[in-house]
């Protein structure tokens, strides 16, 4: 089991700090949200599944907003793709938690993770033939 984040050795926080990093790298370079760094560095902590998508999410807001100020002030914000993205987003951001919360703890980790790697491989695979 994990240990709660106030009791982490200096080895399990300096991983968290690299993985973090490695996060906000990819955020910045590419904008890819940083999830995937997230998401393996609180899987090498030993969170759980749904731990691992509640705590991720509130990482990705510190992401998002550091992303959202520093591109407005480069002006590479296509507004109109905004509006475009933005409703489905918002709404697969509501009914996540949702599904997640109907799942049991042993289903969620037989099934999140998997579907996560999918996820990742398949939108790598579209980048690289794009």
């Amino acid at each position: 089991a994990r240990a709660p984040a106030a009791h982490l050795t200096s080895l399990q926080i300096t991983k968290a700090g690299a993985y973090g990093l490695f996060g906000g790298v990819l955020s910045g370079l590419i904008g890819i949200s940083g999830s995937p760094a997230i998401v393996v560095g609180l899987s090498v902590l030993g969170c759980d599944a749904a731990e691992i998508a509640g705590t991720s999410a509130f990482v990705l807001l510190g992401v998002a907003g550091a992303g959202l100020l520093l591109h407005l002030r480069l002006g590479t914000v296509d507004w109109p793709l905004v509006g475009l993205f933005l409703p489905g987003t918002l709404s697969g951001a509501f009914i996540g938690p949702g599904v997640l919360k109907r799942i049991s703890g042993a289903a969620r980790e037989r099934v999140l993770r998997p579907v996560f790697f999918i996820l990742m491989v398949g939108t790598g695979l579209i980048l690289a033939l794009k």
